[in-house]
């Protein structure tokens, strides 16, 4: 079964860097992906829009499309564009739950955090 991916990122940059590390790190598998990243004019931000032409593009050519998202605003975006999908694709399509930035900006903002609080890092 062909599942393929795609990145919902708040920034180009990340999303294109996370699947260029994904790919170097599992070369023996060759897993369709496709990145709705960044806004149109090149800033930072989310696209409910870009999110379905990436996942009816997938949906062209692979049995099922997981979507990941980098933070939590990425996965309401990630959630409006599902319900804006054909309801067969719509069928076919995952969205994980587990924002794949997220994790590592709230660590940083924990540590900024006790940085302030304590005058000292960590």
């Amino acid at each position: 079964m062909s599942v393929g991916i795609v990145l919902v990122s708040h920034s180009r940059a990340l999303a294109e860097a996370a699947v260029d590390l994904a790919r170097r790190l599992i070369v023996a598998v060759d897993v369709p992906v496709e990145t709705a990243a960044g806004l149109a004019d090149g800033g930072l931000g989310t696209d409910p829009g870009a999110v379905v032409e990436a996942v009816e593009r997938l949906g062209e050519r692979c049995e099922g499309v997981l979507v990941l998202a980098d933070l939590g605003s990425g996965v309401m975006s990630a959630e409006m564009a599902l319900e804006m999908l054909d309801p067969a694709l719509a069928e076919r399509t995952r969205l994980s739950a587990a924002p794949f930035v997220e994790g590592a900006a709230r660590r940083l903002r924990r540590r900024r955090d006790r940085q302030g609080s304590s005058g000292r890092g960590r």
